[in-house]
């Protein structure tokens, strides 16, 4: 995703930089975020079937890991997000700081005017422009939200995000 962002910054020569950046640091990390979800959720939170010792030797063990993952293709990303937050018990500031910070992106998406805006700033403009403070702010308040829900909200989805999602 960051390879897409410089090159077309790099073919378009800055031209709406900003407003792809704002859906690189919210709409790109959901989706991130999301497939992490997913796939934590094997080890964290694995279906029934899987709940047996000797559960990795059956002839079942793929087509059952393969049946709980399409369960999760089959979501959107925020739902899936939304499940994690409840599966691990997130706290309220932290729900708000991801689904608040989410919604506020998507209504400046939809509003024409604003969106057409960021599509114009440059990086000699952006500074004194309001909205791109806005957009700033809902994007590390974004960010705040899944650092909270994945390394402070439960130990095991933070070792799991530490272990298999970083590194």
């Amino acid at each position: 995703m960051a390879v897409d962002f410089a090159a077309k910054r790099r073919e378009r020569q800055g031209e709406g930089w900003l407003i792809r950046n704002f859906k690189l640091r919210l709409s790109r990390k959901l989706i991130f975020a999301a497939g992490l979800s997913a796939a934590l959720s094997c080890a964290l939170r694995p279906p029934p079937a899987l709940g047996r010792e000797e559960s990795e030797k059956d002839e079942d063990y793929a087509a059952i890991v393969a049946e709980h993952l399409l369960s999760f293709a089959n979501r959107t990303p925020l739902e899936t997000v939304a499940w994690l937050v409840s599966e691990f018990g997130a706290t309220t500031e932290t729900i708000r700081d991801i689904f608040d910070s989410y919604d506020a992106f998507l209504g400046i998406l939809g509003d024409d005017g604003k969106r057409r805006r960021l599509e114009r700033l440059t990086p000699e403009t952006m500074r004194e422009d309001a909205l791109f403070d806005e957009s700033r702010e809902i994007s590390d308040r974004f960010q705040e939200g899944l650092s909270k829900l994945f390394f402070q909200t439960d130990t095991q989805l933070t070792i799991a995000a530490q272990r298999d999602g970083v590194f």
